[in-house]
């Protein structure tokens, strides 16, 4: 089966670097499944799992923020931030969701805020979503 190369890179470093047969990818146009061969595209990440799998184990992280390169030998995940499953905080991620959701009561759409805390609500629930798994 034909292998795809995988870089995982953070701001601070080079989290992931390996060979894959697939790579499925939380991107704003939707979940993107990567195989060897696929066509060239450039994409925005959101909040939510990178799914890699390997030939012999399956890698889990959750990404916020930054862009997808996908070459038809390559994928290149540039991430804000990437975490392991074990380094998630549930309870920190509900303690922001909580807050976020109780300031937008009642705001009206047009506040300038209101864009900033509907991120949050949907970075903090894709976050819980993983933890749960």
């Amino acid at each position: 089966m034909a292998k795809l190369h995988v870089e995982l890179v953070t701001p601070e470093r080079v989290l992931l670097s390996t060979e894959a047969v697939e790579v499925v990818v939380p991107a704003h146009i939707g979940l993107l499944g990567v195989r060897a061969g696929h066509t060239p595209l450039y994409a925005a990440l959101k909040a939510g799992p990178l799914e890699i799998k390997c030939a012999d184990k399956n890698l889990r992280y959750y990404v916020r923020g930054g862009f997808v390169e996908i070459k038809p030998t390559q994928v290149n995940i540039l991430a804000d931030e990437a975490m392991e499953p074990s380094a998630l905080n549930p309870e920190a991620a509900q303690e922001r969701l909580a807050k976020a959701q109780e300031k937008l009561k009642g705001m009206p759409l047009d506040n300038p805020e209101h864009a900033k805390l509907t991120t949050v609500v949907e970075e903090e629930s894709a976050l819980l979503a993983m933890a749960a798994c």
